[in-house]
């Protein structure tokens, strides 16, 4: 098990039931929603390294390039050059598939890594194949506003579900 699994897993699950519960608030919400999750996990990632006992255990691969990504997002979310509905859709669009492709390959990378760890590259994989399926659908599939939001809580909501029950086995 991962150490940040449990905190990113709280992450994607609160940004999930937000988005379920408040989705027909818009696009420009939706954006700003990616920056909070892009913040939470940053913090996720980097929140293993204030415990003492894990740091040694933790590598720096495994929890940097999506440290790296999730910054990424916060900025891409803030420095969001479209105010308003209509043109911001693309932007979110865009977004979203990007962070799909991108947390694909980081999970790539993880499941790689975890030669000889046989859980962690199962969890990797899975990982790897929601992310995948995101930024597919986002880049391909003609959305709307609604559904676009929609698909990103139902993602959150299924990584994070994921995610849980990975930070709660244990490790065997």
């Amino acid at each position: 098990m991962r150490f940040n699994y449990g905190p990113r897993a709280a992450v994607y699950l609160a940004l999930g039931l937000d988005i379920a519960f408040k989705q027909g608030r818009g696009i420009t919400w939706a954006i700003s929603m990616l920056a909070w999750m892009g913040l939470g996990l940053t913090v996720a990632n980097l929140a293993p390294l204030a415990v003492a006992k894990y740091r040694e255990q933790l590598k720096l691969v495994h929890w940097l390039p999506e440290a790296v990504a999730a910054s990424a997002l916060i900025a891409a979310a803030f420095l969001n050059p479209y105010g308003n509905e209509s043109r911001g859709y693309n932007y979110f669009v865009g977004l979203v598939a990007i962070w799909g492709f991108a947390n694909a390959a980081i999970n790539g990378l993880n499941a790689y890594l975890a030669k000889s760890q046989p859980q962690l590259r199962r969890e990797s994989y899975v990982l790897l194949s929601l992310n995948l399926a995101l930024g597919v659908l986002y880049l391909l599939a003609p959305l709307g506003a609604i559904p676009a939001v929609g698909f990103l809580g139902a993602y959150l909501m299924l990584a994070g579900v994921h995610l849980g029950i990975s930070a709660a086995s244990s490790g065997k």
